[in-house]
């Protein structure tokens, strides 16, 4: 679809669902975050503790950490004397199976990468320090892949047990071993500068309950998460991370940042921003529906502002596959945006009603106020008995239309908020005309 967003007059799609990184196109692209840029910046910069970030899925948090990383490193780059703080390439997810070799092997090479891709910004610092094998690393890092074979870190060919002879191999424990060395000499106690590589540990509401969250993080507190020179950023939804603290974690963990979702207020900026960081130059950007389309979507979706790209870019993709011309006046970009979303939301709630009984579906119309409740609130849903609410809560997580977070080792109380899925079938359900 590249292909017809450059006829409009764009280099790609605006609308990509995915978080920001940390560069300068996309630092003008986080709209309405001032005061959190403000805050997380100051936590980054603080202390060693790990920074907690929570918020609603799809709410921009990764955006948020990624971009105020890149203001600090910045920062440093005019002014080499304040706390150099390196992006990391990429963000780290920890699954239930996840072993601590494979989590400290994927930080060590993520380390590796974030500090070789600022080589060449950081030359006048890093001139200042061995880092010792750094070319051999970097070479490593450039070939095809990278995995760990035999407990041997390099390479791979065709095959996995075969490695070039020419290509650089370490042991898993040495590579290891290098990198944090690097990490030593750069942030260590002899060096005046206690920044560090800023990795994020993602969606950890994926993990469900708070219990196993904390047995992972107290497992990997001593073997990598207090290291030397890395600052670990825990990102989550629906206050799950900060349920984890015990007396192993609390010393550790900061006080969470809440990000709320971007208020509807924003959304012509939002879509300002998007439109003037694609557009190509000398041409006359396209696009098939006016900001008050764009406005709307953002409200009924709850300000989510993943989805909110996500569904207007399923709507251009719409108009780029349709034979019919293109909207040109308002009038006609407004009539065939209304149309679509009418149709699209009406197929988002034949499609919940399908497969979820009246009753279930009852409990996301009464909690729409409110947009979230606790899984004990049984009687307040008109339900007599837990283990049939139980049953109906199961039922609506299965359609995805809401999100499930456990709270106790026990698991018996859970919090759960509506998905934007399901404030998009509501709303046709309340729009749509009663026969």
């Amino acid at each position: 679809m590249s292909g017809t967003y450059q006829s409009w007059g764009f280099t790609d799609s605006p609308f990509k669902a995915i978080p920001l990184g940390a560069n300068s196109r996309d630092e003008n692209l986080l709209i309405g975050r001032d005061q959190e840029i403000q805050r997380l910046s100051t936590l980054l910069k603080k202390t060693d503790k790990w920074t907690v970030v929570d918020g609603e899925i799809g709410s921009g948090k990764t955006s948020l950490i990624n971009v105020a990383t890149y203001k600090i490193y910045r920062e440093y780059l005019k002014a080499p004397s304040g706390t150099l703080l390196i992006p990391a390439t990429r963000t780290i997810q920890i699954e239930e199976k996840t072993t601590t070799e494979n989590f400290c092997r994927e930080t060590y090479q993520i380390i590796a990468e974030s500090i070789i891709a600022k080589q060449s910004e950081l030359a006048k610092h890093l001139v200042n320090y061995k880092l010792d094998s750094f070319k051999k690393i970097e070479n490593l890092l450039n070939s095809p892949t990278i995995t760990s074979i035999g407990g041997t870190l390099g390479p791979v060919g065709i095959s996995n047990n075969s490695i070039p002879n020419e290509s650089p191999t370490f042991t898993e424990a040495g590579f290891n071993s290098l990198i944090q060395s690097w990490l030593d000499e750069l942030f260590g106690e002899s060096t005046t500068n206690k920044g560090g590589v800023v990795i994020i540990i993602d969606n950890l509401e994926l993990l469900k309950t708070s219990k196993t969250i904390r047995d992972i993080l107290e497992n990997l507190r001593d073997k990598i998460l207090n290291k030397t020179g890395i600052k670990w950023v825990l990102c989550g939804a629906n206050g799950v991370i900060a349920a984890t603290a015990s007396t192993r974690l609390t010393g550790y963990l900061q006080k969470t940042l809440q990000v709320e979702n971007i208020p509807v207020t924003k959304s012509d900026e939002i879509l300002v921003s998007r439109i003037k960081a694609y557009h190509r130059d000398s041409a006359e950007a396209y696009l098939p529906f006016n900001p008050e389309n764009f406005k709307t979507l953002h409200s009924i979706l709850n300000k989510n502002l993943r989805d909110l790209l996500g569904k207007v870019d399923s709507y251009n993709e719409e108009i780029m596959d349709s034979s019919d011309e293109n909207p040109k006046s308002e009038i006609e970009k407004d009539e065939k945006f209304s149309n679509w979303l009418s149709e699209d939301s009406k197929e988002a709630h034949e499609l919940t009603q399908r497969y979820s009984t009246k009753k279930s579906w009852s409990i996301l119309v009464s909690a729409k106020s409110t947009g979230s409740f606790a899984s004990s609130e049984h009687e307040r849903f008109g339900y007599t008995q837990q283990s049939n609410f139980s049953a109906a809560i199961r039922e609506l997580a299965r359609l995805g239309l809401i999100e499930i977070t456990s709270d106790e080792d026990d698991n018996r109380r859970k919090n759960i908020t509506l998905t934007s899925k399901a404030y998009y079938a509501l709303y046709h359900h309340e729009n749509s005309p009663r026969k």
